[in-house]
């Protein structure tokens, strides 16, 4: 398989809070639901994370957006991220991303629709403060209510936005 130079723009929203902390975004592909499902249902035992939202992001049902509002510190993110099998590319684009987040596609890019919403992986725990903000921001762009157990009151740093949106250039895999 051959990736192309990045080209194709579209967009995404970014994993940093105003605050400074981050909510969870794993990215998968060539995994089939089941599989995800079963590792997102470990990592929320492991961590006592609140529940996630399953997003299909092709259409063979082998690529998967999976976030959890639970608002964390970086590093407690990281080592969540990195005990996944999401995409290794995805684990690490912090280091290269210019506002150190994970950001996840939420609109077409190309021909490829924007994601799709499928569940959520519902959890009994509510340890952590969770982002109104992003749960906003999927009730505007998917239409869907988030489970919020224990949200946040979005003033933390009344002169940040409350999460960032981005337009950014993503390649496209050719055979």
């Amino acid at each position: 398989m051959i990736v192309r130079t990045p080209q194709v723009i579209t967009y995404g929203m970014a994993s940093r809070c105003n605050d400074g902390r981050h909510v969870t975004f794993l990215d998968y592909d060539g995994v089939t639901e089941d599989v995800v499902i079963e590792e997102i249902q470990a990592l929320q035992e492991m961590y006592k994370l609140g529940t996630f939202a399953l997003f299909q992001t092709d259409e063979k049902g082998l690529s998967w957006h999976a976030v959890c509002l639970d608002k964390r510190p970086l590093i407690d993110v990281i080592d969540t991220i990195y005990n996944s099998s999401c995409d290794i590319a995805f684990k690490k684009a912090p280091l290269f991303y210019q506002y150190r987040s994970w950001v996840l596609r939420i609109a077409p890019k190309g021909k490829k629709a924007k994601p799709k919403f499928v569940r959520f992986i519902e959890s009994p725990y509510a340890e952590y403060e969770q982002s109104s903000a992003h749960a906003k921001l999927l009730k505007l762009w998917y239409n869907i209510d988030f489970p919020l157990k224990r949200p946040d009151c979005e003033i933390s740093a009344p002169n940040l936005p409350p999460i960032r949106l981005v337009s950014y250039k993503t390649a496209k895999r050719v055979k």
